[in-house]
């Protein structure tokens, strides 16, 4: 809170990452068994208290305030209960599959995005980057190639189209899938050990040798089979037709894709580190 009541003149930015709802399960005593859900509610619970808090406190500010609430993967399906839900979506945490990748985002933004209105556009949380850089009035560097897009306008008018043709998901450098609405077409798969999970390994993996690469890439019509249990048959004039369309864009994105220093190989040093003293930011390594 004293981030948010601290005022230099200029805009500010804060990231707030929460450890919940992650295993292990964990909760305050005032947030311990109040959920019909067990311990995962009452995780969802206390992280649903601590974003109504930041709101509250950034309404008192009186200052313009813009919020992004979203998740980073789908549930760990390893852990059953404590690992969540995907509800009808197929996959987890750890899968190229919706329910691995498919996730909840909410922004809050009064007099500028319309409450209480839902958009099932394809975005990504690349697109966090841009969308904030176009809210500051700040224009995206030059010097190297951003995947994510603004979706400032999208959010203000929800019946807009998405600004993305097409999306990749990768697993470090291998691509699984591809996005090209309205399908969708998935080029690996973990190798399951019971079921549609991998409990040998804890949580599936995706990148070989724990991944299986299809030959025939399996094909969905994503926008109304989003379980994903109707992959389009190899032999149909429609699966041949939407996977050359999904080869081209993926040819065509592969031809933006630079090689870039791996960031884990920068070293050490404060210029790498987070800020440890907010909202002051005087880094050092007795913090």
């Amino acid at each position: 809170m004293e981030f948010l009541d601290y005022d230099s003149g200029a805009p500010h930015f804060l990231y707030l990452s929460f450890t919940h709802v992650h295993a292990p399960m964990f909760s305050n005593a005032a947030f311990q068994n109040v959920s019909l859900r067990g311990a995962f509610g009452d995780n969802v619970a206390e992280v649903d208290d601590a974003v109504g808090q930041v709101v509250a406190h950034a309404k008192k500010t009186g200052r313009d305030t813009v919020v992004f609430l979203a998740s980073d993967n789908g549930p760990w399906r390893e852990l059953s209960l404590s690992g969540g839900s995907a509800g009808l979506l197929r996959g987890g945490k750890g899968q190229i599959f919706e329910g691995g990748i498919r996730l909840p985002a909410m922004a809050w933004w009064p007099g500028q995005i319309p409450a209480g209105i839902l958009s099932d556009a394809l975005v990504s949380s690349m697109d966090f980057f841009p969308t904030i850089m176009d809210i500051a009035g700040i224009p995206l560097p030059k010097d190297r190639i951003i995947d994510g897009k603004s979706i400032l306008p999208l959010l203000k008018s929800p019946n807009l189209a998405s600004p993305h043709e097409s999306l990749m998901h990768y697993c470090g450098c291998s691509l699984n899938a591809a996005r090209v609405p309205p399908y969708k077409a998935v080029f690996a798969v973990p190798v399951f050990d019971a079921g549609t999970m991998c409990h040998k390994t804890g949580l599936c993996q995706c990148v070989p040798p724990l991944v299986t690469v299809l030959e025939a890439p399996l094909l969905y019509q994503i926008d109304i089979d989003p379980g994903e249990n109707y992959p389009i048959g190899k032999n149909e004039q429609e699966y041949v037709d939407a996977i050359r369309l999904i080869n081209f864009a993926v040819e065509a994105h592969q031809m933006t894709v630079a090689s870039v220093p791996i960031q884990n190989e920068l070293g050490e040093g404060d210029e790498y580190e987070p800020c440890c003293n907010p909202p002051k930011c005087q880094c050092c390594k007795d913090c």
